[in-house]
């Protein structure tokens, strides 16, 4: 018996230093790809979708989704755009070779396999099946970055695009408008590729509004990402009748960044 003990601590060390090698070896394969792909964008156009900008790659062109009701139709009323469609110069805009971006009512929840579908601040999705233009939708996300102006906080760190390692200490960081009231914040980290936020990577309330937030990244995260950070509170207001409760938003959200 202690012949077979004696053993088991070398196969549980090999077993140990295998899996790290393997790990430190996939981020390490992890982070060359994503270097390759900020170099492979570096010249697509840049369009402004107001709160948001994105790349789009040449040969593409960007189309506005628009929509107006019946009602607003009847009175002669002029659509309104809701979104975007990313797609190839020539070929007719369809689900299975453009990328979509926001839309009337779209969700991540209404497109199943095949399809992919971030919600980065809004839904962006494709049901493409050929390798060249999941490779483009794969490197359109990488290109997006928050554009809201008025928001009350800017995220500092993470940046866009930063990678953090799971198990290890971060300071998030911020900076506040000088016109936003002094009050603690609530913050929120969620992974974009899951459907249900109501479960997130990191959920704390009532924080101090220093500008910082110590973070210890969960070694159990099952994705990379993107991730988005959400700092918010709410200032209680009188609401009109009918209505019982009303408040005041202050929030601010990260540029995309991944965790592996």
């Amino acid at each position: 018996m202690r012949m077979r003990f004696r053993g088991a601590p070398a196969v549980l060390v090999v077993a140990v230093f295998a899996s790290a090698v393997s790990f430190a070896w996939q981020t390490q394969e992890q982070a060359r790809s994503a270097s390759s792909d900020a170099r492979a964008a570096a010249s697509w156009k840049t369009y402004d979708a107001g709160g948001m900008t994105y790349k789009y790659p040449p040969g593409w062109q960007v189309i506005p989704q628009l929509y107006r009701t019946p009602p607003q139709e009847a009175a002669g009323e002029p659509e309104s755009q809701v979104g975007e469609i990313v797609s190839p110069h020539g070929v007719s805009p369809d689900y299975d070779s453009s990328i979509w971006i926001g839309g009337r009512q779209a969700g991540c929840e209404d497109f199943g396999p095949p399809c992919k579908c971030f919600t980065i601040y809004v839904a962006v999705y494709t049901c493409a099946a050929d390798t060249a233009t999941l490779r483009i939708y794969d490197l359109f996300l990488t290109t997006i970055r928050n554009k809201d102006s008025n928001e009350s906080f800017h995220i500092l760190f993470p940046s866009a695009q930063a990678r953090l390692e799971p198990g290890k200490h971060y300071t998030l960081r911020w900076s506040i408008k000088p016109e936003v009231p002094k009050h603690t914040v609530d913050i929120i980290v969620h992974d974009t590729s899951k459907l249900d936020w109501r479960d997130p990577v990191l959920q704390v309330k009532d924080v101090p509004d220093t500008g910082s937030y110590d973070w210890l990244v969960p070694a159990s995260v099952s994705s990379p990402g993107p991730y988005l950070i959400e700092i918010s509170f709410v200032v209680p207001t009188k609401a009109p009748p009918p209505a019982l409760s009303a408040g005041r938003i202050y929030e601010g959200r990260s540029n995309p960044f991944y965790i592996y």
